[in-house]
């Protein structure tokens, strides 16, 4: 799992799906600043899980948006 923490936005993504966690997703109450912060400050095995990552998204009030790895073909 791979977590890359920008200004306005939390993306994390593994090799099947991706999630995007933003303030504008979310309503006025959100912790975004502080979910950014517990990830920066983070041990390296702390969040580690989808699971563990939408608890914190959870506590802090931060929704996200996903989707699956797209399956590209060749035509």
């Amino acid at each position: 799992m791979t977590i890359v923490v920008e200004d306005e936005r939390v993306t994390v993504f593994d090799s099947l799906q991706a999630t995007v966690y933003a303030p504008y997703f979310s309503g006025n109450d959100n912790l975004f600043g502080q979910m950014k912060e517990y990830l920066l400050t983070s041990e390296d095995t702390e969040y580690e899980s989808w699971v563990d990552i939408l608890t914190l998204a959870s506590v802090c009030r931060v929704y996200g948006c996903g989707t699956s790895r797209p399956h590209l073909t060749e035509s």
